[in-house]
């Protein structure tokens, strides 16, 4: 890994970056405003730091990222999104182009997909086409293409905020859980016993009752910017199936209110790895959050701060991928 904003780049993107950075050149900005605004703005940023390395250093990472660049296949980003996005992305084609997509897909993610039993799958294949090698390629690069580009999965040494997005669905599932009841035991010890017991009133006993005991477990309380605490609770408590749907809840608006001041790519990001309609919800967040800063719970870098602490203490703990366990935190 070059730096870890690399890998939030796709291959053509990858390889512009490395062209220009292994000469040193500073003229990027002049190839850059020839890209739409928001990809200029991300690729300057990511090619600062690659321009900073000495350039003794730079030459030889750049020369191994370039070989890992040619060795990478265009299937392995897609794997990455829930399949109810890719489901989402061939509902929009004609169903020549479905089956055509489908056919260039690696068997595994085809099956992936299939597995779904979405309605709009329900035709009967046709047999699947004879392609060559070239042609699924560009196949799947147009196809992968409706999306944004996820990131390398790959063990890193130090571990950044934008690796967040290394984690799968299910790995997610659990860091909103973990994060989610830190947020609401930190936004109820601000409101107090009295406020807290009349907010929960409303709900059955056995979920009012539940959520104490579980809010109890919290040793280390967090103030929380005081404005934004009550439009978090009325937020995620509004509807919910039940305890751990809330907690899920209150995860996912944590994570919104670290991603507000990031680019939205490391957000659409997040979101094609949850399926589809969490994924929208966190979005929503993000873009509200974004345009009323009141209401986030914390400056956004202290909480892409704890999310990288509770990332890295579920991953010490076995309860996601214990690759991240092998990481420092990158401060």
């Amino acid at each position: 890994m070059v730096t870890p904003q690399f890998d939030s780049t796709t291959n053509e993107q990858q390889g512009l970056l490395i062209a220009l950075a292994m000469f040193g050149s500073r003229q990027h900005k002049e190839l850059f405003v020839h890209l739409p605004q928001e990809e200029a703005y991300h690729l300057d940023k990511v090619i600062q730091p690659l321009l900073e390395i000495d350039r003794k250093r730079r030459i030889p990472l750049l020369v191994a990222e370039l070989k890992r660049l040619l060795r990478h296949q265009a299937p392995t980003r897609l794997f990455s999104i829930d399949p109810t996005w890719l489901l989402t992305g061939l509902a929009a084609e004609p169903l020549f182009i479905r089956h055509l997509v489908l056919s260039a897909f690696p068997e595994t993610l085809r099956k992936k997909i299939l597995e779904q039993n979405s309605d709009v799958l329900s035709q009967t294949l046709p047999p699947k086409p004879v392609m060559s090698k070239e042609t699924s390629s560009l196949v799947l690069k147009c196809f992968e293409s409706k999306f944004a580009p996820m990131p390398y999965e790959e063990p890193k040494s130090k571990f950044d905020f934008q690796h967040i997005a290394l984690l799968t669905g299910d790995e997610f599932a659990i860091f909103f859980r973990t994060a989610g009841l830190e947020q609401l035991a930190h936004a109820f010890a601000e409101f107090g016993i009295r406020k807290t017991a009349n907010f929960l009133k409303h709900l059955p006993a056995s979920v009012r009752d539940a959520i104490i005991n579980d809010i109890r477990t919290i040793s280390v309380v967090r103030k929380l910017n005081q404005p934004a605490i009550l439009p978090f609770l009325r937020s995620v408590c509004a509807e919910f199936r039940d305890v751990e749907d809330l907690y899920q809840k209150a995860g996912l608006y944590f994570l919104a209110c670290a991603l507000s001041e990031n680019e939205s790519l490391l957000s659409r990001q997040i979101a094609q790895r949850l399926v589809m309609p969490t994924g929208e919800k966190l979005l929503s967040h993000v873009g509200q959050l974004t345009k009323e800063q009141s209401l986030i719970l914390q400056r956004p870098s202290e909480l892409q701060q704890r999310a990288i602490e509770v990332t890295l203490q579920l991953s010490k703990q076995g309860k996601i991928d214990k690759r991240f366990a092998q990481c420092a935190p990158l401060t």
